[in-house]
């Protein structure tokens, strides 16, 4: 068991009430949309998968913190313009 406060913390993050059951994927999307407000979550799962690409098709093993970085940067590689 693993005890979640639902209230905010002191940096501001609310964590979901049902935080503590949700599913790695869930888990994922909620702190990428949390970081990513703009984005809707068809592009975040794309996202997603170019980043599994990047890694022969596989995610598990990489702790979530991680996978969330890295697809954090794809998606700010992704909205940020470039110059020709």
């Amino acid at each position: 068991l693993t005890n979640v406060c639902d209230s905010p913390t002191a940096s501001g993050t609310c964590v979901p009430q049902h935080y503590a059951t949700m599913g790695s994927f869930d888990t994922i999307m909620a702190r990428l949309l949390e970081r990513h407000p703009n984005v809707g979550r068809q592009r975040i799962v794309d996202a997603l998968l170019e980043l599994r690409a990047k890694h022969q098709g596989f995610l598990s093993g990489l702790p979530l913190r991680s996978i969330v970085d890295m697809t954090s940067e794809l998606l700010a590689q992704a909205s940020t313009p470039t110059c020709i």
